[in-house]
């Protein structure tokens, strides 16, 4: 029995299980390049690892010191415990030093008459095959034969490079070329053909009842091929919403396993299990995410046998076609018996296959297969060849090919609706062209009012939804009570992705959800979170490290729309860090605390004076952290407000390794200039409300002004609490004629203050009744933005 840890991506928006990334392993490395399987295997194997910027560069010459490393790497060598080496021009704690001086202490290498190893020098085909000969230990046979018109007997290398072509770790032809240079790729190929071991298929059956808690309909094949889908149905008679397939090489960490999940409904479930890694590999089934399994061998081949005898011509290959729909992009084609099916996707020299066996009329993809490819044109079509016998798998060699057909690939983001705290009743998912999209639904948690749409741009757009539901306030927010339902409407009148987001009345997301806009587009391209893998590392992080990175990637996200960068001070770290270490310490997620404080009243009573805003996050890495934060509207927001010039940033650690993030966004002491601005700014917002609804704009008569002025002293000594006796006064105070009304907000962000008073009080700005405006702002007594409209 083998332990398999769940794997759970702690997302700020929800909880789902991630698989690790099983695609294309560099961007330049596409499933046609001539080395592409050697590069995928030993990437697999953890032997090479490209560059930063994802490439490989395989016909890039390859050096001496990246020789040494993967040839090493290649087999089970001690590289930690030999001495230093004589040579000059090694830098000591390299990440190379210790493979030269292995080779150097085991006589592979013995550097040049100048005292130096040249570890950047590029390395000839001849002088590559000897040092990974060496490293690996080869045999050698006896009176070898000349495989190449160039290399003779009385070379050096005779030995090896003949010995190399009889092993076939290169390939045949007139001459070899030995003293040309090797490129990364040939020599990644030598390389993984020697570790290459015949894969011994029994081609047998797992039974049914196999997997404890599990009952499959049938028993299932002990042999696969790469790149292939089975699809497995059955049973379970645990109580669990899902279940989960593993395929590991049983001595691997979690991370590295490919898994697959289902959703379990009324015990039945049916899952698509992916086939990445060829090799002996073990497959495991579980009810649920977590838990322990048997674990049985299989077999993933690269080549299904295949035969010319008798194979019947397939014709069902016109009816195919690329489709989106409930976050998932699938091809479905015509499904008939004993037929294999190819489903290609191609972009210039991208390339994508998936193959099944199964009469199934639809393959689902996974995006992270498409890493390589780029948002644009992509072709697809289909292959069917004849099956003639099932064990070993066995296909005719004459295949039928569909035409070709295309669709503009854009990139995936996905869709996150929790259904304890939500009902939704219409849902878009994909416009062909720029329309208006409404989303409805039934509030069954208590829901905020306010709403986010994340614009192509990456701008976030704040309104509200409507509804005809009872409404309740909660910590100053209008939140709609359970049972009410409501209606999202938004006009697009652009292409692209548009992300609609509904929270709950603490400010988490219930509803993040894409809309695709676009002509002929599909979502095939993953994004950062269909990348990412989110697991658990109970190794202790360093708060500095971690508040740096975390600022860069905030700071990075503001250049992107030409903002002014934040920087941290120590009071408002103090504040973020305090809330953080509370959520950890005492297992909670929330923006009010256990004793009911909300972020504005935790800053008074740490005696900052300025609003702060937050947002907090519940993830694996500071990183990870940050991307979910990006992905929710309101945060996104509250990261790209203009007005913050301050940032306090919490990290704190559970004793499982999940990381608690708070962040208290703020700006500096505002000044009466600044003030002025502000009322100067909201008067213009007023006034072009009244335009857009075709009334005249206000005039601010100074006497007005100086009575909005008293009554905002009034109310700010009164924390906000204002009577008609104190408006009556301040009419009499300052002989105000004819009729008149007060409007009035208080809030701890400016923009939260335009929202209130633009949207709530829309009715009273807008009417034919006022043609004066006095009004005044001020700072309250503990840095919150107060605001007395007079309209006479």
């Amino acid at each position: 029995m083998k332990n398999f840890i769940g794997k759970y991506s702690l997302l700020l928006i929800g909880l789902s299980l991630q698989m690790p990334f099983s695609g294309l392993a560099f961007t330049d490395v596409p499933e046609t390049n001539t080395y592409f399987n050697s590069i995928q295997s030993l990437t697999e194997k953890g032997i090479i690892n490209g560059y930063p910027d994802n490439t490989f560069r395989p016909d890039s010459p390859i050096n001496r010191a990246e020789l040494l490393k993967i040839a090493f790497l290649s087999v089970d060598q001690d590289t930690y415990s030999a001495p230093k080496t004589p040579f000059s021009d090694i830098i000591e704690s390299s990440w190379y030093e210790r493979y030269v001086n292995t080779a150097y202490d085991l006589g592979i290498i013995q550097g040049y008459s100048d005292n130096t190893f040249r570890p950047e020098q590029y390395v000839t085909k001849a002088e590559a095959i000897k040092i990974i000969a060496e490293v690996q230990k080869w045999s050698f046979q006896t009176h070898l034969q000349t495989q190449f018109n160039d290399v003779l007997p009385a070379d050096w290398h005779f030995n090896y490079i003949n010995q190399a072509a009889i092993n076939q770790y290169i390939s045949p032809a007139a001459n070899f070329y030995p003293n040309t240079n090797i490129t990364r790729g040939a020599a990644a190929e030598i390389i993984s053909r020697s570790l290459q071991q015949e894969i011994l298929a029994n081609h047998g059956t797992i039974p049914r009842d196999t997997f404890s808690g599990i009952s499959l309909d049938q028993d299932i094949p002990d042999t696969y091929y790469r790149n292939e889908i089975y699809q497995v149905q059955g049973s379970t008679t645990e109580n669990v919403t899902s279940v989960t397939a593993f395929i590991t090489t049983g001595n691997e960490s979690p991370e590295a396993f490919d898994i697959a999940t289902a959703t379990v409904i009324n015990g039945r479930f049916t899952l698509n299990i992916p086939f990445n890694r060829q090799g002996q590999q073990k497959l495991g089934i579980i009810p649920g995410t977590s838990g322990k399994s048997k674990i049985m061998p299989i077999s993933i081949l690269t080549t299904i046998n295949s035969s010319s005898s008798n194979a019947p011509i397939v014709t069902d290959i016109s009816e195919f076609a690329a489709s989106f729909s409930d976050d998932k992009t699938s091809v479905k084609f015509s499904s008939t018996e004993n037929h294999l099916t190819k489903i290609h996707f191609q972009q210039g020299q991208q390339k994508k296959t998936y193959l099944t066996r199964q009469p199934v009329d639809t393959i689902t993809i996974d995006y992270r297969d498409f890493q390589a490819f780029q948002e644009g044109p992509t072709d697809y079509y289909i292959e069917k060849y004849t099956i003639l016998k099932s064990s070993p798998l066995t296909i005719g060699d004459n295949s039928q090919q569909s035409s070709t057909k295309n669709f503009n690939a854009v990139t995936h983001t996905f869709s996150e609706i929790k259904t304890n705290q939500i009902q939704i009743q219409n849902l878009p998912e994909l416009l062909q062209s720029p329309k208006t999209a409404t989303i409805t639904g039934t509030a069954i948690d208590h829901l905020d009012t306010t709403t986010y749409i994340t614009l192509p741009s990456g701008q976030v757009l704040t309104g509200s939804f409507t509804t005809q539901g009872t409404t309740s306030d909660y910590h100053s927010k209008t939140t709609l009570d359970p049972g009410g339902t409501f209606s999202l409407t938004h006009n697009i009148n652009s292409t692209g992705t548009y992300i609609f987001e509904i929270n709950d009345q603490n400010g988490i997301p219930v509803l993040n959800h894409p809309v695709y806009v676009g002509q002929n587009i599909i979502p095939l391209i993953p994004d950062y979170l269909d990348l990412t893998n989110h697991y658990l590392s109970k190794d202790s992080i360093d708060l500095t490290t971690s508040r740096n990175t975390m600022l860069q990637l905030i700071n990075n996200e503001r250049s992107k729309l030409n903002l002014q960068p934040i920087t941290t001070t120590p009071e408002l770290n103090a504040l973020a860090q305090s809330h953080a270490s509370d959520m950890a310490d005492n297992d909670y997620f929330s923006h009010i605390n256990l004793q009911g404080q909300t972020p504005d009243q935790r800053r008074t009573e740490a005696g900052i004076t300025t609003p702060v805003s937050e947002n907090i996050a519940f993830d694996t890495t500071v990183t990870n952290a940050h991307y979910s934060l990006m992905r929710s509207g309101s945060h996104r927001s509250n990261i790209l407000t203009p007005e913050w010039s301050l940032v306090g940033l919490g990290i704190a650690q559970n004793s499982d390794g999940q990381l608690y993030v708070a962040q208290e966004f703020s700006s500096a002491q505002l000044n009466q200039a600044d003030l002025m601005t502000l009322e100067s700014d909201i008067l213009d917002e007023i006034n072009q409300l009244r335009t857009d609804n075709n009334k005249q704009a206000l005039t601010t008569i100074e006497n007005l002004s100086n009575a909005a002025q008293e009554f905002n002293n009034i109310a700010i000594q009164n924390n906000g609490q204002l009577t008609q006796e104190n408006f009556q006064t301040i009419v009499s105070q300052y002989d105000i004629n004819g009729q008149a009304t007060a409007l009035g907000g208080n809030s701890s962000t400016w923009q939260q203050m335009i929202t209130t008073i633009l949207d709530a009080e829309k009715e009273q700005l807008t009417s034919q009744s006022w043609q004066k405006v006095g009004l005044n702002l001020q700072m309250d007594n503990v840095g919150n933005f107060s605001i007395i409209i007079i309209l006479n």
